[in-house]
């Protein structure tokens, strides 16, 4: 299980590699751990991608949480 700051970081490093697809590819790789049937991997994608989330929405609002 990774913690609330690596998800964070791992969020910020996939919107520097993927830019506005890092969403896309932090929800696709929760999905096939998902299914995979590795719950808590597929739980830890998912808060790096409310992370990336986040963090794209911030970037062009301009508000920092």
């Amino acid at each position: 299980m990774i913690s609330e700051q690596e998800s964070w970081r791992l969020a910020k490093m996939l919107i520097e590699e993927h830019g506005e697809k890092a969403l896309r590819h932090a929800r696709k790789n929760a999905e096939k751990l998902l299914f995979g049937d590795d719950i808590q991997g597929g739980a830890a994608w998912m808060r790096v991608a409310r992370a990336v989330d986040m963090l794209l929405e911030n970037q062009w609002t301009g508000r920092v949480h």
